[in-house]
C-alpha cells in the first residue's frame, strides 16, 4: 500500500509544471510623497501574458504595452482614509530580462491611512504572489507585504499628504479631519523577517525539483548518520550559492541553472539504480555539488524581489528566505523519513520498490531537463 501511495506521489510530480520551482511571482514598488504616490509594479512576460484578453495574447509587442496601459485601472486600486485615489497614465516599458513594467502616479488628499490593492490575481495563475514594499520619499522603508489571491491588499500609515490648500488640484474632495487616523509605528524589518521566511518555507514546499532531488537521495538512505550528512551538505552547498548569488558575488542564467537543477535529479536517480538500492557512500560531496546548483535557484526568487538594492537591507530577507528553505527542508524530512524507515521495517520498502521509485524520479528530472532545453 505505502508503494502504491509513493508511487502515484511520483507520477503526480512527473505531470507537474515545466518551471515546477516557480509558481509565479511579481513585484512592486510604491514610494508615498508628500503629493502623490508612485507606484511601479514588474510581471514576468508569461504572468503579463494572462492579464491581456485571450484574443489579443502573444500580439504585438506596442499593442500589448497600450492594452495593459488602458487596463491599469482594472489591475490596481488605491484608498486614502477609504476614498478612492484616481490613477494618472500609466507607462508601460519592457525592462531588461524582458520583465512589463507598468508606473502610475496617484494624487493624495491630507490623509494617512493609505491601501493599495493589486485586482489582477483573479486572472493570473492560482498560487501567484505579489512582493510589494513602500517607501518614503526620502527612501526609507514603510512596509513591505506578501500579496496573494487570498490577501491582495496591504495598508500602511503614511506621513500626512499636502493639505488642499496648498496645492491647486486634487483627484477627489478631501475627507473630514475627524476620519484621519493617526500614524501607527512600523516594524519592518520584523514584518519583512516572517514574510521572507514565510517566502523561503513556501518556495521549498512548492518547488517541486527541489523536493524529487531531497527524496530521491532520502530513499536508499537507511542510517540516519547518512542522512544528517547529506541534508547538512546540501543546506551548506545551497546557503553558499544563495549568498554569492543574490548578492551579485557571483552569477549564473536562468536558461543554465534550471536544466542543470533537472539533470542533477536524472544523476542521483542513476546512482539509485546502479547501487541497486544500497545505501552510497560519500554521497555527501556528490550532494554538496548538486547544492550549490539549487542555490542558485534558490538566489532566483530572491533577486528577482531586488533585495540587493532594498531600503530595508539584504542581511534581513537573506537570513530569513533561507531559514525558511531550512525549515521546509527538515519538515519534509521529518515527514518522508520515518515513512521510509517504517515501511523498510514492514519490508514494503523493498530494494525493487525503491528501483521503482528511482526510475519515476528519473523520468521526471529527463522530462524537466527535455523541457527546459529543447523545448524551452
Amino acid at each position: 500500500m505505502l508503494a502504491r501511495v509513493l508511487v502515484g506521489v511520483m507520477w503526480l510530480v512527473l505531470a507537474g509544471s515545466v518551471r515546477a520551482h516557480d509558481p509565479g511571482l511579481s513585484t512592486g514598488r510604491i514610494e508615498i510623497r508628500s503629493s502623490d504616490v508612485v507606484w511601479t509594479v514588474a510581471f514576468a512576460p508569461t504572468d503579463a501574458e494572462w492579464l491581456l484578453p485571450l484574443d489579443q495574447r502573444g500580439g504585438d509587442e506596442a499593442r500589448q504595452k497600450t492594452l495593459l496601459g488602458q487596463k491599469a485601472g482594472e489591475l490596481l486600486g488605491a484608498t486614502e482614509d477609504g476614498r478612492a485615489l484616481v490613477l494618472g497614465p500609466t507607462e508601460v516599458v519592457v525592462r531588461p530580462g524582458d520583465n512589463v513594467e507598468l508606473q502610475t502616479t496617484l494624487t493624495r488628499g491630507p490623509g494617512r491611512r493609505l491601501t493599495f490593492t493589486l485586482r489582477c490575481f483573479p486572472a493570473l495563475p492560482a498560487g501567484h504572489r505579489h512582493y510589494v514594499s513602500v517607501v518614503s520619499e526620502a527612501g526609507e522603508l514603510l512596509a513591505e507585504g506578501l500579496l496573494h489571491a487570498r490577501a491582495p491588499s496591504l495598508t500602511v500609515e503614511a506621513p500626512a499628504g499636502v493639505p488642499p490648500e496648498a496645492r491647486p488640484v486634487l483627484a477627489a474632495e478631501p475627507v473630514p479631519a475627524a476620519t484621519v487616523v493617526p500614524p501607527a509605528p512600523v516594524t519592518p524589518r520584523r514584518s519583512g523577517f516572517l514574510l521572507f521566511f514565510h517566502l523561503g518555507v513556501e518556495h521549498i514546499l512548492v518547488g517541486y525539483d527541489h523536493l524529487l532531488f531531497l527524496f530521491g537521495l532520502l530513499v536508499v538512505c537507511t542510517r540516519w548518520q547518512t542522512i544528517a550528512a547529506i541534508v547538512t551538505s546540501f543546506t551548506i552547498g545551497h546557503s553558499l550559492t544563495l549568498i554569492l548569488a543574490t548578492v551579485g558575488t557571483v552569477s549564473l542564467p536562468g536558461r543554465v541553472v534550471e536544466p542543470a537543477i533537472a539533470a542533477s535529479i536524472v544523476v542521483i536517480a542513476l546512482e539509485n539504480l546502479l547501487r541497486r538500492g544500497a545505501e552510497p557512500r560519500g554521497r555527501w560531496w556528490v550532494t554538496f555539488f548538486f547544492g550549490l546548483v539549487h542555490g542558485f535557484g534558490f538566489a532566483t526568487v530572491l533577486r528577482d524581489l531586488g533585495v540587493a538594492e532594498s531600503p530595508g537591507g539584504l542581511l534581513v530577507p537573506l537570513a530569513a528566505f533561507n531559514l525558511g528553505v531550512e525549515a521546509g527542508q527538515l519538515l519534509v524530512a521529518a515527514l518522508v523519513v520515518p515513512l521510509l524507515q517504517w515501511g523498510r521495517r514492514r519490508g514494503v520498502v523493498t530494494d525493487r520498490s525503491v528501483a521503482v521509485l528511482s526510475v519515476l524520479i528519473g523520468a521526471a528530472g529527463l522530462y524537466w531537463l527535455v523541457a527546459r532545453t529543447l523545448l524551452a
